[in-house]
């Protein structure tokens, strides 16, 4: 399903594989569930655009990208077949889009977050049509206010094989930041709910920890303008990568694992820990928020936890194919397959 999935742009775009890791471990060996997952899109109304010297990157073709991921679905389930679809946060990006005091809900926000979304409809529009499951991130978390028929939460679990099993859990990642792990008792809780399947918390608890959340998003967000870059100030350098139609030889490419210390995995995986999450066998992580996308692994102490970055569509990366240096916009997606999970740079047929 895998090549379906990369026939469904072929024409319209080279894949490059950033990453790949197949093992049994991941819990996911159906051959007729196929996952996909939409990284960082910070899309901008065409008026907001213009303030700003970088946006979202190819925007007619990620149109296009998520239409044919529809026919797709459409194709597959005739077939019996699944398709899911994740959006792992910063859909539009808010804190570029509207003023900090504006209250969200408010007329003032509102409209303004309908023009943004009337703006990239070609986007919003498929995305809806797919069903895509929309995680909040820090800079859409109030998202949360717009009524829109997309679902939203701030983390998503699902199984793997057998249904039963929770198996993997899909959020935006800035939780797992230095900035975010304190000890204050609204964000161990949050903690609890973001990867503790087993233990969520009531919508009272629910209420005061998304505040609180919200304030610690918006002062992190302080007086910066974002003119320039939001994550990388820097284009971002990844590893060699490979033409997707190039044989793959290998259950392991570009794999990190805990002595290149990845971001992230270490704090994945004392989360999942201290939550509850790896005791109920989740093993197996997607996230955004980086703009950096990787795969990397964690088996130390007899265990096993992969944290699946799939990066973003904004901002740019280069890396190098054989002898060939390339640069380019990051496009970036997740896909899984029976105990397949890879991350993919997409480059659209002329530019």
């Amino acid at each position: 399903m895998i090549e379906r999935f990369l026939d469904s742009f072929r024409a319209k775009a080279k894949a490059y594989l950033v990453s790949r890791l197949k093992d049994d471990r991941l819990g996911f060996g159906s051959a007729d569930r196929l996952w996909i997952f939409l990284p960082d899109l910070h899309l901008l109304g065409a008026k907001r655009a213009k303030a700003y010297s970088y946006g979202t990157n190819f925007t007619a073709f990620l149109a296009g990208f998520l239409n044919g991921l529809a026919a797709l679905k459409t194709e597959l389930e005739q077939e019996g077949k699944k398709l899911f679809v994740y959006q792992l946060g910063d859909c539009v990006d808010l804190w570029r889009e509207v003023r900090p005091d504006w209250k969200p809900g408010s007329p003032k926000w509102t409209d303004a977050l309908r023009r943004a979304m009337e703006d990239n409809d070609g986007v919003i529009s498929p995305l809806l049509r797919l069903g895509a499951q929309m995680t909040l991130g820090n800079h859409d978390f109030d998202m949360q206010h717009f009524l829109w028929p997309a679902k939203q939460d701030l983390k998503y679990f699902f199984p793997g094989d057998p249904p039963g099993d929770l198996r993997a859990v899909a959020l935006h990642g800035d939780v797992l930041s230095a900035f975010e792990m304190t000890t204050s008792p609204a964000i161990k809780k949050l903690a609890v709910y973001l990867f503790g399947p087993l233990a969520p918390p009531s919508t009272e608890d629910l209420g005061k920890m998304k505040e609180e959340w919200r304030e610690r998003i918006r002062r992190a967000h302080g007086d910066r303008t974002y003119t320039t870059y939001i994550q990388q100030r820097t284009t971002l350098d990844l590893a060699g990568l490979r033409y997707s139609d190039e044989a793959l030889t290998t259950d392991r490419f570009n794999v990190q694992t805990p002595d290149e210390k990845p971001v992230f995995l270490a704090e994945a995986k004392n989360f999942l820990a201290n939550a509850g999450a790896a005791a109920a066998g989740v093993r197996l992580a997607f996230i955004g928020h980086t703009h950096a996308p990787r795969i990397a692994v964690d088996e130390t102490g007899g265990g096993f936890l992969a944290l699946v970055d799939c990066g973003a569509w904004i901002e740019n990366c280069r890396f190098q194919v054989g002898f060939e240096q390339i640069t380019m916009g990051n496009a970036q997606v997740g896909v899984l397959h029976n105990n397949d999970v890879r991350v993919y740079q997409l480059s659209p047929l002329g530019g």
